[in-house]
Formats: structure tokens, sequence, C-alpha cells
């Protein structure tokens, strides 16, 4: 069912930020307890999360670069 699911964003490295970016955000919203959903730790979680997904981004454009 899944393999027929196929949109015209996939791979792009955009759209692999993107998904990587708000996967880890809210990753970070669910797992972090309720005294830190505050201004400077969710500064930094999206700082860390930002970096993480531009590194995963790229590294995903470089390896899919290096198999053509």
């Amino acid at each position: 069912m899944l393999d027929n699911f196929d949109h015209k964003f996939k791979g792009k490295r955009g759209y692999n930020f993107s998904v990587i970016f708000v996967g880890i955000l809210f990753a970070a919203f669910l797992i972090l307890p309720e005294k830190y959903h505050t201004l400077t730790p969710l500064a930094f979680v999206t700082v860390v999360s930002f970096v993480i997904a531009h590194f995963t981004s790229s590294n995903m454009q470089r390896r899919k670069d290096e198999d053509k």
C-alpha cells in the first residue's frame, strides 16, 4: 500500500530538512517535562534540531548524488 505513495517532493533537500526538523521538534516537545516548556530550553531545542536536520538532509543529498 505504501509503495504506491509517491509525491513530487520526495528526495528533495528542502523537503527532507523540513520533515526531519518538524519531527525532531515534535519528539522533543513530547519528551521534555512540562517545566522545560519555557523559552530558553525550547530555543535551545530549536537550534539543535535545526543543526541536526541541516546535516542530515545534506548527507542524504550527498549519498543520493554518489549513487548516481
